[in-house]
């Protein structure tokens, strides 16, 4: 699981750099630790999950994400309420036959 956890976090950064211009400083886990033993150092790391957080907004809305996930929701035929709210289990049974026939005939 570090590894795509990794991966993730090397694509985040990579995406603020190159899409946004913006940079943002490493915390490793064994920084950590030591953030909590002081209220400025544990304000710091609260500033840098903002900071974070409001990157992973501002790649999303210059990305379009939401827009692009509607149009892949509405492709699939399933409704886009249902997958902003993240159930996984839920299928098109249309899909599923289209997937059944494409599966049998190839």
């Amino acid at each position: 699981m570090p590894s795509r956890r990794a991966s993730g976090q090397l694509l985040f950064d990579t995406l603020s750099m190159t899409q946004l211009n913006k940079d943002r400083k490493e915390i490793t886990p064994h920084d950590l630790p030591r953030m909590f033993q002081y209220t400025t150092t544990l304000m710091e790391l609260m500033e840098y999950g903002k900071t974070d957080a409001w990157l992973s907004m501002e790649l999303m809305f210059h990305l379009s994400i939401l827009p692009l996930t509607r149009q892949l929701t509405n492709i699939s035929g399933n409704l886009w309420g249902r997958t902003l709210q993240g159930p996984k289990g839920r299928v098109s049974p249309f899909a599923c036959i289209s997937c059944k026939k494409v599966h049998c005939s190839g």
